[in-house]
Parts: structure tokens; C-alpha cells; sequence
């Protein structure tokens, strides 16, 4: 890997001492993060029960390259997790397409944990019987509430709304008292693909 390469070039060009043994290290913690990185994957991949077929093969090769990619880049491992149910949910939907992962691939490499809690707790809010799409006020009740739950902040909680707003995955509501934020149908896709209802 050209980082890896850098890096161990920087630290001999500075002599610094152990600077082999460091980048030997470095390499056996990019290879162990990759061996952790590929069983993630195929677990879930068999927890989704998908099969695969010749059809799916040029995609799912693309796909395999953008995931391991996020590898390479240390995308955090419940960020991983969530690409690998992702495939698994395209692959369900028969949507396994490498543009449509490779969209979920650069949303769900940035975010962080709070913006994932977040977003798994207006998902959950999403499936509720009571859920109108409509009912703006119905939603941010409910999510606020729950985020508060989780020892969020009213400002930590507009902060982290604000973050995934980036995305597309809450939407900005104007109100007479400020600002509030809705899932958006993003929102919704997503969550279905990664099962977020079990995370």
C-alpha cells in the first residue's frame, strides 16, 4: 500500500530510531484490519442470506474494491459494518449496482458515531405505525426525546442534525420558533438496506 510506503520512507529519512520495526508494525495492523475487515463482510453477508450469481459478479467486484478502499482510508468498523449491510441489502432488493453502493459508500465512510445513532433512532421512529411522512412535528418530538434519552443536548442534537443534513438524510423544516429537521426518503432507503432497525 502506497501509505504504508510513504510512511515507512518518512521515518527512515528522518532516522528515527525503530523506524523499521514501526512500519513493520504498521503493516501487520493494515493486514489485521483487513482479515477483521473481510470476516465482517461475509458475516454479513450470510446473515443477510444473499447469494450470489454470474450476473452480479462485475458489480460486486467494483463494490468489493470501493469497500475495501474505505478499509484502506480506516473508515471505523461500525461504519464498515453498515457498507457490508448495505451489499447485502442491494443485493435483496435486486439493486446491486456498483453507482448505488459507491452513494452509500461516501456517507457511510464520513459519519460519525452520534450522526449513526442519530440516524439510527429517526430510522426506528420511520417504521413506528403512528409515522406520518407528512407530520413534520410528529417525527421531531418523538426524536428529540429519544436523542435526549441518550444524553445528547438540545445543541448537540441541531449539531449533529445539522451534520447529516449534508447527506440528504434529514431534511432542514422551518418553524415559527427556529430550525427542526425531518427524515427524508435517503433516510428511509438507507436504512432499509442496512436493516437499521437491528442496529
Amino acid at each position: 500500500m502506497v501509505a504504508l510506503a510513504i510512511v515507512s520512507d518518512v521515518l527512515s529519512s528522518l532516522g528515527i530510531p525503530g523506524s523499521a520495526t514501526l512500519a513493520d508494525l504498521a503493516n501487520k495492523a493494515v493486514e489485521k484490519r483487513r482479515l477483521e475487515a473481510s470476516e465482517l463482510l461475509i458475516e454479513e453477508l450470510r446473515q443477510g442470506a444473499v447469494s450470489f450469481d454470474e450476473a452480479d459478479i462485475d458489480p460486486f467486484v467494483l463494490i468489493l474494491l470501493r469497500f475495501v478502499r474505505a478499509v484502506d482510508e480506516g473508515v471505523a468498523k461500525e461504519n464498515l459494518k453498515l457498507m457490508a449491510k448495505v451489499i447485502a441489502g442491494l443485493k435483496k432488493n435486486k439493486a446491486l449496482q456498483d453507482n448505488e453502493f459507491s452513494r452509500w459508500a461516501a456517507t457511510l465512510s464520513d459519519l460519525t458515531r452520534d450522526e449513526i445513532v442519530a440516524i439510527g433512532k429517526a430510522f426506528q421512529l420511520t417504521r413506528t405505525p403512528t409515522f406520518d411522512p407528512d407530520g413534520v412535528d410528529q417525527f421531531w418530538q418523538p426524536f428529540k426525546a429519544s436523542m435526549q434519552s441518550g444524553n445528547y443536548s438540545e445543541e448537540q442534537m441541531m449539531a449533529i442534525c445539522a451534520s447529516i443534513s449534508r447527506y440528504g438524510l434529514l431534511l432542514p423544516v422551518s418553524v415559527w420558533d427556529g430550525l427542526i429537521y425531518h427524515p427524508s426518503e435517503w433516510l428511509v432507503e438507507l436504512g432499509t438496506l442496512a436493516e437499521m432497525e437491528q442496529v
